[in-house]
Formats: C-alpha cells, sequence, structure tokens
C-alpha cells in the first residue's frame, strides 16, 4: 500500500472552506486577488513570517504562535511558486461558490466576493464545526490587521508580499 499526503492547498473543497470563513470574517465585497492572497496565507501560515509588516501587526501576528516555515513539517517552495499553484484550487473554489449562489451575484460580477444571506448561515454553522480556535484567530488577524493595514490599495498589499495575480 502507498501513502499520499494531502496537501490542503490544492483541494477544493477545503478551499471552499477556507474562502467561506474569510468570506464571513470580512462581511463586506472584498476584492478577488486581495482574497486569493488572504486564502494563500490562510493555507500556508507560516509563510507569513517572509511578510514585510508593521510593528503593530507583527506583535499581533506573534501572539497567534504559529511555527516558523522551518520549524514545520513540509517544505515551502518560494511563495509566489506555491500561489501560482493554488491558482486552480482558489479559482474553482470560488467559481463553485458562485455557481452554488452562495456569492452576491453584483460584487462577483465587479471582481468582488461577498458572501449572501444563504452562504453566511451556510458558512457560520461550518465555521462553529469545523474550524479549530486558532484557525478562527488566524482568519481574524489577515482580514482585521493584516489586509487593514494595507487598505489603500492593493500595491502595498502586493509589495510586503510579493504575490500577485491578475482577475
Amino acid at each position: 500500500m502507498s501513502a499520499r499526503l494531502w496537501y490542503s492547498q490544492f483541494d477544493v473543497y477545503d478551499c471552499v472552506r477556507r474562502l467561506g470563513g474569510l468570506l464571513l470574517e470580512w462581511r463586506q465585497p472584498v476584492h478577488l486577488e486581495r482574497l486569493y492572497i488572504l486564502d494563500f496565507f490562510f493555507a500556508n501560515a507560516p509563510l507569513l513570517h517572509r511578510v514585510t509588516m508593521t510593528a503593530g501587526v507583527r506583535s499581533a501576528f506573534r501572539d497567534l504562535a504559529i511555527p516558523k516555515p522551518d520549524k514545520v513539517f513540509l517544505s515551502y517552495p518560494a511563495s509566489p511558486l506555491l500561489f501560482h499553484q493554488m491558482e486552480s484550487a482558489q479559482t474553482s473554489a470560488l467559481r463553485a461558490l458562485a455557481g452554488k449562489g452562495l456569492l452576491n451575484n453584483e460584487s462577483f460580477a465587479s471582481k468582488s466576493a461577498e458572501l449572501n444571506t444563504l452562504g453566511s448561515s451556510l458558512f457560520v454553522d461550518i465555521k462553529n464545526r469545523t474550524d479549530s480556535p486558532q484557525e478562527i484567530g488566524l482568519a481574524r488577524f489577515l482580514v482585521n490587521q493584516y489586509s487593514a493595514s494595507h487598505d489603500n490599495g492593493m500595491s502595498t498589499l502586493r509589495s510586503s508580499c510579493g504575490l500577485r495575480r491578475s482577475v
């Protein structure tokens, strides 16, 4: 019998769960590229150690006690490479959310994502049953502190993490 490692970064179903959790935390339309970047760090939290952050945001990040990339079981490639490899899972997951009627159609048409009422109620239930306290804390950090520190546009977020994707 051969064994295979499961990489949640490339699993569409786990990506749906992650995106739903981030959108639930966000509660407003978010640009798709910003959502993809936050999902990347939600799935690969140790890589946040390689990102440029302000002192206040870095302090909040340290409080999460996320291990550094060299202290975890996986060995991570360069962030842009892994971000590119995750693209198919992320776009498939977002299309699935839109196709199932869980996203606001007007937001999605303008290259943003926002859960509608049905999506919000579904992901509240999923979040309560599946997300660990550490995942909930990480999602809150990503949305309320890391991304909020780059509210003036995508260029500062891109430059702080080195990730970029055209949507």
